[in-house]
């Protein structure tokens, strides 16, 4: 965070401490750190999604050029990309709830 926004968060803080809050006034507050919230999950799932394919191809590409890196390297890559690209068997993602009662 810069400067400026250390500043004015500051600020906001001393001037809800300097009064005391009615009920609107918090429910008011409350909403905007739930929307800050719900913004800031959608920015983190976001960059975790570009995140993800970035490192895919990076995987992909050390598959592509595997003389340039060690077989072990190349193996462990390999089996990465295999456990994300394979689908899940019906069993293995039925919740343990599920296969408790069976």
């Amino acid at each position: 965070m810069g400067e400026k926004a250390k500043v004015k968060m500051e600020t906001k803080t001393e001037t809800i401490d300097s009064k005391k809050l009615n009920y609107e006034d918090l429910e008011k507050y409350a909403v905007q750190a739930s929307q800050q919230i719900q913004y800031f999950q959608k920015e983190f799932d976001r960059l975790n999604n570009a995140n993800f394919h970035q490192r895919m191809a990076y995987l992909f590409k050390v598959v592509e050029l595997p003389t340039m890196f060690s077989d072990n390297f190349v193996i462990k890559c390999s089996e990465e990309i295999e456990e994300v690209l394979t689908i899940p068997k019906e069993s293995d993602t039925e919740p343990a709830e599920i296969k408790e009662e069976k």
